[in-house]
């Protein structure tokens, strides 16, 4: 038994995803060589555990020979892939008539998504002589580069801004970038500055 995923949008995933964000696709469950013929249903299961039945179109390959073994499958359908569906689970159960109970595979969704980056304070503030850190909190797939901005000019290439020891040349307006294959997302904020 195996999982299969097809992107059918203009942006193909980069390794280790399966899907883009806005795009469509399918997520197939498969066995092979079966006779009888398999049963199988598929489900998902969201990052808070939440299991939901999916619908799903069967999917028959006929065998060629003389033994009859079927290869088959079930489809689903995504018509727009969201961000939230990345780190789902996707749950494929087998029954047959020599199992005692249903089997069971599981496969992770990986979806690739542009940065999203929560707001900046308005100010914050920074003692003199003292160690200061700042985070640039942010949520992205591939993981994005940051980099910070002081006064419109590159200043840290980090997640996390960095003083040594606040001090009064450090006071200034400072913006945060993201960015991964998808786009840049800048955040200005509203005269953000560090305060003496």
């Amino acid at each position: 038994m195996y999982v299969e995923t097809s992107n059918d949008g203009a942006v193909a995933p980069g390794a280790g995803a399966d899907f883009v964000v806005n795009s469509y696709g399918n997520i197939s469950c498969v066995t092979t060589d079966s006779n009888p013929e398999t049963h199988m249903q598929m489900s998902w299961v969201d990052t808070d555990g939440k299991e939901t039945a999916l619908e799903v179109d069967k999917v028959d390959v006929t065998p060629g020979s003389m033994v009859k073994r079927w290869n088959t499958g079930v489809t689903h359908h995504i018509r727009k892939i969201f961000r939230y569906i990345h780190g789902y689970t996707v749950v494929c159960r087998v029954t047959h008539v020599t199992l005692q109970e249903p089997k069971e595979f599981n496969y992770t969704i990986g979806v690739e998504y542009p940065p999203i980056i929560q707001p900046l304070p308005n100010t914050a503030k920074a003692n003199r002589g003292k160690p200061f850190e700042y985070t640039c909190n942010g949520d992205a797939n591939p993981l994005p580069n940051y980099i910070w901005y002081k006064n419109n000019v590159t200043f840290q290439s980090d997640q996390t801004l960095t003083l040594d020891k606040a001090e009064e040349r450090d006071i200034g307006i400072y913006m945060c970038s993201a960015d991964n294959r998808f786009e840049i997302f800048f955040l200005k904020p509203h005269g953000n500055r560090f305060n003496r």
